[in-house]
Formats: structure tokens, C-alpha cells, sequence
């Protein structure tokens, strides 16, 4: 039992990792999830999903070139699994010139992945506690090198990744959770601005209800532009990441591959990074 100081100490790390916790929720990660019978026992079956990829061009070397970085997986003693972008590898050269970069989550033996991330559609659709349906919902794709050098290759084959549906499956547990079986569907050329203007006007969802505060919220959005990962993406320094309570009190464990779910000094640095 903590008392005195080691209460007041436990409780402020708590908070600071809440705080870590709900700036972090931004875009939901897409994954496909393993079923549960109605029991709620595993099935070893998996979801499936039909995806439309919003971005994803071939650059000048003749390959995807999407944003980069690279992230640590992390399981928080407070309950929970957490994406960290490694400040340490993400950002070497700062990390050269500055302790401040140093990683307290490489100190603990985690090895960071570097991680590619694409905007997605998903088509599946879900139902709100308040009873609204949501046919489909924009969400952000997180590939490691293995899915990578896959969607690589569908993209070089195709012209890009941008405009393509797939439908995506797991062939077993310990495969990549975003998905190992991409059944290429469709591509719809983004490249010409009708079928682009069908697209964005296909994925626009109008919302209307109230806001946390009790304020009627009325607002229309086009799902079909890619997330801006600059603000998706959050960039601690270890500095910061040790004030969290990372490298102290944190429990580092390796994982297969991603799971669901700013005071940065260097943001521009890793904007640029991006």
C-alpha cells in the first residue's frame, strides 16, 4: 500500500498518463480483430474488411514513399497498449546532439519497428450506444516492413495504392494484425477529377447531435483526404516521455505487430521528418 509521498507520487504519474492517453486518441487505428463466440471465448477466426486506400503514390524511385517513423508498442502497468514514436531513432541526429533524445523505452529493451502509415476507408459499419449507424469511417493504417514491402508491391503493379479497394484478411494469430491477404477489389483513377469528385462526395458523412458540453453540433465531412499525421502522430522527447513515467515505472513488452486503439520542441523537425 502506498501512503504519504508514495500515494501523491502514484497518483500524479496516473494522471500524467491519462493526459498521455486522451491526447493520443485520435484517429482510430484500423486492425482486424480475432471474433468471440457468444460466450465471449476466442473463435480463432478473424474479422474482414473492404478498405479503400485514400493515399499511397508511387514517388520518384519507383516505390511507395509514404510518411515513416519509427514506434515503440508498449503495455503501461496502469493498464493498456500503447503506440510511442521512438524520439531516439526517429530523430537520430537530435539524438546525437541531445540526452533530452535518448529513449527511456530503448533503455528498457524494447526494440522500436519503423512503421508506415496510410489513410484508409473502412467500409464496415458499426452501430453508436445511441443506436446511429455508421456505414464507413477513416481511419489510420500502420504497416511494418513485412506489410509494407506487400502493399509495395500491389501498389507498384497497380500504379499506387491511391484510389485501390482491397478486401483484407488474417491467415493466422500471429500474422500482422492490419492484415497478411490483400484480395485487390477495384481502383478508381483519383488522378481524374470526376471520378475524384464522386469519391469525396461518396465518403462524406453529415453529423448532427450534441456535443460534450450539451451544444447541437450540425457539420459535414469528406472522409475522402488523408489524415494530416503531423497532428495524428505524437512526438515526445525522452525527456517528456520520462516525465510520463516511461523508463520508471513502465512494463516494456514486444508485440507481433500493432495493436487497436504536444510540447514538442522538435516539431517542425519531425514534420519535416514525416
Amino acid at each position: 500500500m502506498k501512503t504519504g509521498e508514495e500515494s501523491h507520487k502514484a497518483h500524479e504519474e496516473q494522471k500524467a498518463k491519462q493526459a498521455v492517453r486522451n491526447e493520443e486518441r485520435k484517429a482510430f487505428r484500423f486492425f482486424l480483430q480475432e471474433q468471440k463466440d457468444a460466450s465471449g471465448n476466442k473463435t480463432g477466426k478473424y474479422d474482414e474488411a473492404s478498405i479503400w486506400f485514400v493515399d499511397g503514390a508511387i514517388g520518384k524511385y519507383g516505390a511507395l514513399n509514404p510518411p515513416r517513423f519509427y514506434e515503440h508498442n508498449v503495455y503501461l502497468t496502469t493498464g493498456g497498449w500503447q503506440n510511442i514514436v521512438c524520439p531516439e531513432q526517429t530523430l537520430p541526429n537530435k539524438a546525437k546532439e541531445s540526452a533530452a533524445y535518448k529513449c527511456p523505452i530503448c533503455e528498457s529493451q524494447n526494440k522500436a519497428a519503423l512503421v508506415s502509415v496510410f489513410t484508409v476507408i473502412d467500409t464496415r459499419s458499426y452501430t453508436t450506444k445511441n443506436g446511429i449507424v455508421i456505414p464507413f469511417t477513416r481511419k489510420l493504417f500502420v504497416a511494418k516492413p513485412q506489410t509494407f514491402e506487400l502493399l509495395n508491391k500491389l501498389a507498384v503493379k497497380r500504379g499506387g495504392l491511391a484510389g485501390c479497394r482491397f478486401d483484407v484478411s488474417r491467415s493466422g494469430p500471429k500474422t500482422a494484425q492490419v492484415g497478411d491477404v490483400f484480395d485487390f477489389q477495384e481502383r478508381a483513377d483519383v488522378s481524374n477529377p470526376e471520378i475524384l469528385k464522386a469519391l469525396q462526395a461518396k465518403f462524406t458523412q453529415s453529423f448532427k447531435g450534441k456535443d460534450k458540453d450539451g451544444k447541437e453540433v450540425n457539420k459535414t465531412l469528406n472522409l475522402w483526404e488523408p489524415l494530416d499525421y503531423t497532428k495524428e502522430i505524437v512526438f515526445r522527447t525522452g525527456d517528456e516521455l520520462r516525465k510520463s513515467g516511461f523508463g520508471s515505472v513502465t512494463t516494456s513488452v514486444p508485440v507481433v505487430d500493432n495493436t487497436p486503439d504536444d510540447s514538442s520542441v522538435s516539431g517542425s523537425d519531425f514534420e519535416q521528418h514525416l
